[in-house]
């Protein structure tokens, strides 16, 4: 068996693993990747940007068949070719993996494609390649998997999670999402926009768990609008496959119910994905929900780090990519911290769901006194321009202090418009810093200005009350 050693060997090429290499990479340090699979992970190979692909695809064919408001006729012609949709959304992914993998090439980041299992705390072994790697440091970066709900059978035809979803090569008739979060509300309004007849079937009361009630509550008249059925506080109790369909039952609130569909695609959440991997040989336990870390990344094990998802907590690529990189600065020996005030999050549906910080009612859990700023998007003139005007800007600050506390965006570019208020809570800025700041007209993020004079002092283009 070959051995092969290393300064530091880094156990799965997802976004967390592969920021962190490269950073390795880039001061010289000797790093050996692990990667069963594509460099990039779930959220480049299997998540984030496929779905991006396709939500991409939906908004502009709905653009073009509703274009005629705007004088631009034929719209009503427009069709959907399921196969170019997935050849664009191929050809991203390949584009951006191969780019990932030149990076790792240009600093010298080896890297072996295969399954690797710690036998030791200073070695792992690659047995389908005959390799045992020795190494000094080790980051542990495996990434999440699908919540399996029992009695419910996965067969990636029928039943499918978001990772067979995003290789359709057809318009299903119908389908059921169940589980009403970021990943079904967004899968599911692809597939409505495209023809499918959508329902979702959410547990909690409201879709979108933990994200502000007002966004949601607009939300909910949008999906109600396209024609999607969304059932909250309602929970499967069986599906079964008869004749290529999935006939299900369910109860809520207004008892139990039956229905069927082409696809239930099942997006319930995903969680640390630790076994196989292992760490009962490296000194960490495998059947813990995650591995659990400081603020440094550091695991009980000294040498041993992780980032990412494996850690449990907030499963965002973003957050993942900057433990990474407090992690591979400590590996080098350095001091980083990894202790944001906030991490932010989007839902991209449409429109677009976009939160940092603290909404009203966390903030009125947390006993903070607190004012909140609030600009509609139907008074914005670049969103009337554009014939967005659904959405707005909602701005939380603290009360004795000026300082932001939280943003919550509807919009349909509130992804992009999120970085100015989540550096605001990162920063502790206050509303006056933004309201007295001058802003681009007509844009879209005029409307965070107008959010935060709207707490400092009035907003100019909706109507008050006149101080007398």
């Amino acid at each position: 068996m070959e051995i092969l050693k290393t300064d530091t060997l880094i156990l799965g090429g997802g976004v967390a693993g592969y920021v962190a290499a490269i950073r390795l990479g880039q001061k010289g340090v000797d790093t050996v990747l692990v990667e069963k699979q594509a460099v990039g992970g779930t959220c480049l190979n299997r998540g984030c940007i496929p779905s991006k692909a396709f939500i991409s695809s939906a908004r502009k064919y709905l653009a073009v068949k509703n274009a005629a408001v705007f004088g631009i006729t034929g719209g009503e012609n427009v069709g959907i070719d399921m196969a170019a949709i997935q050849s664009h959304k191929n050809t991203v992914v390949k584009k951006l993996t191969q780019g990932i993998e030149q990076l790792l090439k240009s600093y010298k980041v080896k890297v072996v494609k295969s399954e690797g299992r710690f036998t030791s705390t200073n070695t792992l072994e690659i047995t389908s390649e005959n390799i045992v790697v020795e190494f000094k440091t080790a980051l542990i970066s495996t990434g999440s998997e699908p919540v399996r709900i029992p009695g419910i059978v996965v067969d990636g035809k029928h039943i499918m999670e978001s990772d067979h979803i995003l290789d359709i090569d057809y318009i299903p008739e119908s389908i059921t999402v169940l589980g009403g979060g970021v990943i079904g509300i967004e899968l599911g309004q692809f597939f409505s926009a495209i023809g499918s007849k959508v329902t979702v079937i959410e547990a909690m009361d409201q879709i979108l768990p933990g994200i502000d009630e007002k966004a949601t509550r607009l939300l909910g008249k949008t999906l109600k609008k396209m024609g999607i059925t969304v059932l909250t506080s309602t929970k499967l109790t069986s599906a079964t496959v008869v004749d290529s369909r999935v006939n299900y039952t369910y109860s809520g609130p207004k008892g139990d119910g039956e229905g069927s569909s082409s696809i239930l695609l099942v997006t319930v959440g995903r969680k640390p994905s630790l076994k196989g991997s292992g760490l009962n040989a490296l000194g960490l336990d495998e059947n813990a929900r995650f591995i659990e870390v400081d603020d440094h990344c550091r695991t009980k094990v000294p040498g041993v780090f992780a980032a990412g998802d494996v850690c449990g907590g907030i499963l965002l690529a973003h957050r993942a990519s900057h433990m990474a990189e407090v992690a591979a600065e400590n590996i080098m020996g350095g001091d980083a911290v990894f202790n944001p005030i906030a991490i932010p999050a989007v839902c991209y549906s449409m429109p677009e769901i976009a939160t940092t910080g603290l909404d009203p009612k966390q903030a009125a859990e947390k006993g903070i006194a607190f004012k909140v700023g609030t600009f509609p998007y139907a008074a914005n003139g670049r969103a009337l321009a554009g014939g967005d005007t659904e959405g707005f800007i909602q701005i939380v600050s603290n009360e004795e202090t000026g300082v932001i506390i939280g943003a919550q965006i509807v919009s349909p570019e509130g992804s992009e418009l999120l970085t100015e208020l989540h550096l605001a809570v990162e920063k502790q800025m206050k509303v006056t810093d933004i309201a007295h700041t001058i802003h681009a007209h007509p844009t879209l993020s005029e409307a965070i200005m107008e959010a935060a004079m709207s707490i400092s002092g009035g907003a100019i283009h909706i109507p008050g009350e006149r101080k007398k």
